[in-house]
């Protein structure tokens, strides 16, 4: 059995978050929804997430200004994070990095690429 682990996921697209919240219970985890960074500040001054994913485009504050807050408060500044997009720039995948991400996935994706790529993350931040 594989260890549950909290999924936060960042999203204002309601089916994109209940189509990622089916994956993460399908995959054994803990999916927690939210529609909004400020939501997602909220919840992990609060508590812990083993992993989060946010989707970059969202209202007010976006995912990009959200892995920023994340990386610099002492409390969060561990967490993993993937950055899921639908909108393909070049330099993508070096502002994940910038911003501390751990991977970013383009949308739309297959099923098995995210929870591919959510295992890896979880495996290489034990």
């Amino acid at each position: 059995m594989i260890n549950q682990k909290k999924i936060l996921i960042v999203d204002d697209d309601s089916e994109v978050n209940d189509l990622v919240a089916t994956m993460m219970k399908g995959m054994g985890h803990e999916p927690i929804q939210v529609d909004s960074a400020e939501a997602a500040l909220e919840y992990l001054r609060n508590q812990s997430a083993d992993l989060v994913l946010v989707d970059i485009l969202l209202p007010n504050m976006d995912g990009w200004q959200l892995a920023r807050v994340i990386r610099d408060d002492p409390r969060m500044k561990f967490t993993p994070m993937i950055m899921l997009t639908g909108s393909p720039t070049p330099t993508l995948d070096a502002m994940a990095m910038e911003v501390g991400a751990n991977a970013c996935l383009l949308k739309p994706y297959l099923s098995e690429k995210l929870e591919g790529l959510v295992t890896t993350v979880l495996d290489e931040t034990r």
